[in-house]
């Protein structure tokens, strides 16, 4: 054996395996969090990338959809003229389809809404419905329960049916 102490130090620190073991730790955890904050970094980087690529994208689409229209309407008039009016019948089209698919879904989303009225309303006519009240009563949610949600559910659903049709009206007239 010999009298000179064979363990590291470091300023006077003796290091031992519980120091060892704290570093080895210490490190571990700076390393993931470096990691995180890369990975924070890259994706904060691809979300600014990612706007102008997507507006980059509908740009190309667009002018890939209205190319045939332009060298079409260029055989009868000028250029410039030919791709304004190739947009703008490009957004007619697009209008009247939004209108449409728009005016499908208020129609649809009424029926909806008028259909869970009458389910909730009659519900021994909606086998569906009564499976539903019969699985709630065996979560624990009574009848009394359920029967005030449907009420409460009928007063929430009262006031988007009187603004939906109003709506739709406004939008019909014109």
């Amino acid at each position: 054996m010999s009298t000179i102490n064979e363990q590291p130090t470091t300023d006077g620190i003796m290091l031992t395996s519980p120091n060892i073991l704290w570093q080895k730790r210490f490190y571990f955890v700076l390393t993931i969090l470096g990691w995180l904050t890369f990975a924070a970094v890259i994706i904060w980087g691809i979300s600014l990338i990612i706007t102008p690529l997507v507006l980059f994208g509908f740009s190309a689409l667009l002018a890939y959809l209205i190319f045939p229209m332009v060298r079409f309407f260029s055989r009868r008039m000028p250029r410039v003229l030919a791709i304004l009016s190739s947009i703008l019948l490009l957004l007619v089209v697009m209008g009247f389809v939004i209108f449409f698919i728009v005016a499908a879904a208020v129609q649809q989303f009424a029926l909806l809404i008028s259909l869970i009225q009458k389910a909730f309303q009659h519900p021994e006519r909606y086998p569906q419905f009564l499976a539903i009240q019969n699985e709630l009563g065996k979560l624990g949610i009574s009848g009394a329960r359920s029967k005030s949600l449907v009420n409460n559910l009928r007063v929430f659903l009262r006031k988007p049916m009187g603004v939906l049709p109003r709506s739709w009206a406004a939008f019909s007239s014109w």
